[in-house]
């Protein structure tokens, strides 16, 4: 996988609304630029920033109940992985090849990483159970070229595969009362980079 830009002057790359009352609307989102922390902002006011580790952090969500959010991440830990990471920091842009799920209470609290695969992980969603995470990754593909969708326990526990046969599947997000899965795909595609969507049912 190659490298993607980052945005480097504050340009808003993602933003999630947590699902919690009017009262207390908070936006979690991504700004370009550095390390790209999610941050928690609430009527436009009290901005805090959420993560501090050298790295990238990004694609937040929040769960249902607003109480926590779940996001990907690369943090480089040798003096090899910081140095490659600063000097394509220094271009605006970053490599995907690595990224491990996280999840961290909606206040930035209590922040632990969920994946130790050393895949590309991205697209997290949590079920409206509160207890599993869904997500695309490319663990599957010695290649690293084709991406399915993933189940993990938010403990890391009990990882299994959920799609297969797909060149590319991601995106995920259940219903509200999570009997139904939808996620994007190039399964049953007709041109090149052409994605679907769609639905499933989904059986706990």
């Amino acid at each position: 996988m190659g490298e993607f830009a980052l945005g480097r002057y504050a340009v808003l790359d993602r933003a999630r609304v947590s699902p919690s009352p009017p009262s207390r609307i908070r936006v979690a989102l991504l700004a370009g630029g550095g390390a790209q922390p999610p941050w928690g902002v609430r009527d436009g006011t009290d901005v805090k920033r959420l993560t501090h580790a050298r790295g990238y952090d990004g694609g937040p969500f929040f769960s249902y109940d607003g109480t926590k959010i779940v996001y990907r991440a690369y943090h480089p830990k040798t003096e090899a992985e910081i140095r490659e990471y600063e000097e394509l920091l220094e271009q605006g842009l970053t490599r995907p090849s690595r990224m491990e799920i996280f999840v961290m209470n909606a206040d930035g609290s209590n922040q632990r990483q969920i994946t130790n695969n050393g895949a590309a992980n991205f697209a997290p969603f949590l079920h409206p159970n509160g207890r599993q995470i869904i997500f695309s990754s490319n663990l599957h593909d010695p290649s690293r070229r084709t991406f399915a969708l993933y189940l993990v326990s938010i403990d890391g526990s009990g990882l299994e595969q959920v799609t297969y046969g797909d060149t590319f599947a991601s995106f995920p997000m259940f219903s509200p009362d999570g009997t139904k899965l939808v996620f994007a795909s190039h399964r049953n595609r007709k041109l090149p980079g052409e994605m679907t969507i769609f639905i499933a049912d989904w059986v706990s």
